[in-house]
């Protein structure tokens, strides 16, 4: 935990690193072809452990990837896809129960799917539009300049834009109209 006089480290000026984890999984797991190539191994082992060990549940990782850099666009035709290849296997095993039980597996799996790849791509889209500031900012208690890392002083509004998303509008408060341009005021109501 940083002192008041020392600045903020985003590095280690974490509360909570719960979330960091499958972020930083996310952000590693880019590329379509790490999609493809995660679903075709989970699709492989599926097949060579046969119908009584579901690896199905790692589905979530290359759903998740597509969900989290490409959106739903890539995500959903993947969610709905890869239960049904598993179902395909079904006629090459020599499992004991019906083909009826397996298509509900089967459209089970798929809908639990899909509402995953809507959360994590639901997800994605809060990241992007929210940045958090986290730990404590070096603030003067005069001119209200925050210092960076690297012991610059900024504005509050240089800084705020340049670590987030924030735009800044100016207008003036009814206080400092009245402070500052009463005698116009004043002037012009009369």
């Amino acid at each position: 935990m940083p002192t008041p006089s020392s600045p903020p480290n985003p590095q280690t000026d974490r509360s909570s690193g719960t979330i960091d984890l499958p972020l930083k999984f996310m952000a590693s797991f880019h590329a379509p072809w790490m999609w493809a190539g995660c679903s075709a191994l989970v699709l492989a082992l599926d097949f060579v452990f046969g119908p009584f060990v579901q690896l199905s549940i790692f589905f979530v990782f290359p759903v998740a990837g597509a969900a989290w850099h490409r959106g739903l666009r890539y995500a959903l035709p993947m969610a709905l896809l890869l239960p049904w290849f598993r179902l395909l296997f079904y006629s090459m095993w020599d499992a004991p129960w019906t083909w009826v039980d397996s298509g509900m597996s089967c459209l089970g799996r798929a809908v639990v799917l899909v509402v995953f790849a809507v959360m994590t791509a639901h997800l994605r889209q809060q990241a992007n539009e929210i940045r958090l500031l986290r730990g404590l900012l070096p603030i003067c208690a005069h001119c209200k300049n925050i210092r960076d890392a690297q012991g610059t002083w900024h504005s509050i509004e240089n800084y705020l834009c340049s670590q987030t998303e924030v735009r800044f509008s100016h207008g003036i408060c009814p206080g400092c109209l009245k402070k500052h341009y009463g005698d116009y005021q004043d002037d012009s109501s009369g």
